[in-house]
């Protein structure tokens, strides 16, 4: 058996081809998009599980040509294409897409255009995955294959006669619940489609159209699921590209898949089915999810939406507050908040699972060595302060919510990976410290957290690290604790064994000392400014965090790359996670730290700034959107693409 992938994705291609109308009659057709009650979706079964969409009108595709002109190495990647412009690229397809119907076939690029809109959609309407078997022994037919596929048309008549000629066999009109459809065979499988308002709707043979025929009339499909059309209008619309997947029929087909990999019996798959869908873990398993991909006047755009959100926390200094008073020259930042709760949240998950599967954190150590046995039982203590003390979860709660941002200083990242890469021969034994470091690779400030948690570590905590070897000493106000290991423990032993001179060097190039472990320690002290906790690694190297908060230096909120950056991607007040990453400036330190050795690459950085100059940063946020009056909540990174 073949599915007929050729046919449907030529079809597919004839929607594409429309889309790539720049200036030549563009399409109004479909301006119903995928998410009308009376369009593409209420044909979908609500078992469908995948829902791509492409659209791109004249106005789209034009925005996103010249804003791609905007980059001096759009005009190498210009060589590449059979023409520059949108006109040219349109006709061009067209001429693609006709040359794949069949030989002797009267399909021009002309007639394309004329029946064919600007939009187009493919769906993957069960979770039965055999039904894309592909081999000799499978008994599934093309007209079994779960597949729909949908084309905006200006001009019904016209699609029916391009669709006829694309056949190998004349068509032959049916009807079926009083809707009136045709069927045709190309490459020896039986193709059906109907028109429905604006759209032609196609699937792999009779079968399956009169499939999606009943679930239309019957009224059980997914344009009747609220967070379907919601997820779609927030994280796809009207982009060039994107796709919904419905998490439900996934979860529901996990164990049969499961037993058939062989990874797990079918019980416990069933099991581990079950518990992804209960709402223990509803709050980390959304019933829809998309993405989309887009290039507008502002630049390369990419979205994401999800249902089912959780409110974003509101601690006094927000995420886009606390990421713009990070230091302008970190290269990328990143923010988020919490309420306190997902600790909680995690724990109850856990206690669900732990419950579903009869799992006791106890019994992981059977499986332990001897030699080990100190370790995993240390492990196994860590683990049930982390997922089963609810007095942990109950102090962090209290605490209140907090907002945290990250800053890694990739300028420090790549030198010290030019110090690790000009380290003498691996097989030294004993490697020296290395230089100081100027700066931390990595630092996180904490704002909300400067009172110490009302905790204190089980005495089953101790008692594991004590007989490890692992020695904890945390200050009064919980801002700093030394972490040590007693000569002669079995930790210590451990550390002698593993601590190769290839892995040490690769810790000293980081600015970390293990050797430290074994005598005073490894300290971790975080400074407090302006309640803002401030710590990072290596912890000898001075804090580039701190002097930003104090404003005695230049802040990223201060930076002119930022600014354009945010000027152009317009993010809103209230986000939850926040990130920038300032491209040119991580392209320019890696170049540099490579360069370091080659002198090729050191040549070639002033083009690729040149190439990058256009481009200030990237921007990522998330945040809730209204849609139909209910949250949804979204995710957006965007590359601006200036003048």
């Amino acid at each position: 058996m073949q599915i007929p992938v050729r046919l449907l994705s030529s079809l597919f291609l004839v929607s594409l081809a429309a889309l790539i109308a720049v200036g030549c009659g563009g399409s109004d057709g479909g301006d119903e998009g995928v998410a009308a009650s009376d369009g593409p979706l209420s044909y979908l079964p609500t078992g469908t599980w995948l829902v791509a969409t492409a659209k791109v009108d004249s106005k789209t595709i034009d925005e996103a040509v010249k804003t791609l002109d905007r980059l001096p190495i759009w005009a190498l990647a210009e060589g590449f294409l059979p023409a520059s412009d949108g006109p040219g690229l349109r006709k061009e397809l067209l001429e693609q897409v006709a040359k794949q119907a069949p030989k002797g076939s009267k399909v021009t690029a002309q007639r394309l255009e004329a029946a064919f809109g600007d939009g187009g959609g493919v769906a993957i309407t069960s979770n039965d995955f055999s039904r894309f078997a592909d081999d000799d022994d499978s008994k599934t037919g093309a007209e079994d294959v779960p597949v729909a596929l949908w084309i905006d048309v200006d001009d019904a008549d016209a699609a029916d006669e391009v669709l006829e000629d694309l056949l190998e066999k004349p068509s032959k009109g049916s009807e079926h619940e009083g809707v009136e459809y045709r069927s045709g065979t190309a490459q020896n499988d039986q193709v059906a489609w109907t028109q429905i308002g604006d759209h032609v709707l196609l699937a792999p043979g009779t079968k399956q159209l009169e499939l999606l025929i009943d679930a239309h009339e019957g009224d059980e499909n997914i344009a009747g699921d609220e967070d379907a059309r919601r997820v779609l209008e927030a994280g796809v619309g009207d982009a060039i590209i994107g796709a919904a997947i419905q998490t439900t029929p996934l979860l529901d087909a996990l164990p049969k898949a499961l037993e058939e990999s062989d990874t797990m019996n079918p019980e416990q798959a069933k099991q581990l089915s079950e518990l992804l869908s209960s709402d223990a873990v509803g709050d980390f398993v959304p019933s829809w999810v998309s993405g989309s991909t887009t290039i507008d006047s502002t630049g390369l755009r990419m979205r994401g939406a999800w249902s089912n959100p959780r409110d974003i926390a509101e601690p006094e200094v927000g995420s886009r507050e606390l990421a713009e008073r990070m230091p302008a020259d970190a290269g990328f930042v990143s923010a988020g908040v919490d309420d306190g709760t997902t600790l909680g949240r995690v724990q109850d998950a856990w206690a669900k699972a732990a419950n579903t599967y009869d799992i006791k954190l106890e019994d992981l150590t059977k499986e332990c060595e001897p030699q080990y046995a100190t370790f995993c039982d240390l492990g196994v203590e860590a683990a049930k302060v982390v997922l089963e003390d609810d007095a942990l979860a109950k102090a962090v709660a209290d605490a209140g919510p907090v907002s945290y941002a990250t800053v890694q200083d990739i300028g420090q990242v790549a030198a010290d990976a030019a110090i690790t890469a000009m380290a003498p021969n691996a097989g030294a034994a004993a490697p020296k410290p290395a230089a100081a470091p100027t700066a931390r690779s990595l630092e996180i400030a904490v704002a909300g957290a400067n009172e110490p948690l009302d905790y204190k570590l089980p005495a089953e905590f101790t008692a594991a690290a004590k007989a490890a070897g692992l020695v904890l000493t945390v200050d009064e106000d919980q801002l700093g604790v030394n972490i040590k290991v007693t000569p002669g423990s079995p930790l210590a032993v451990l550390l002698a064994r593993e601590l190769t001179p290839e892995v040490t060097r690769s810790l000293l190039a980081s600015g970390v000392n293990p050797r430290l472990l074994l005598g005073p320690g490894i300290t971790i002290k975080a400074e407090l400014v302006d309640d803002i906790a401030v710590a990072g690694l290596p912890t000898a190297a001075p804090s580039k965090v701190a002097p930003a908060l104090r404003g005695d230096v230049e802040t990223l909120g201060e930076y002119e790359a930022y600014r354009d950056t945010v000027d152009a991607a317009k993010p809103p007040k209230d986000v939850g996670a926040y990130g920038y990453v300032d491209l040119s400036r991580i392209v320019e330190s890696v170049l540099n730290g490579i360069g370091a050795q080659n002198p090729t690459v050191k040549r070639a950085i002033p083009t690729v700034k040149n190439n990058l100059a256009d481009v200030p940063g990237i921007l990522m946020w998330s945040a809730r959107e209204e849609v139909d009056g209910e949250d949804v909540g979204v995710f957006e990174l965007v590359m601006p693409i200036t003048e």
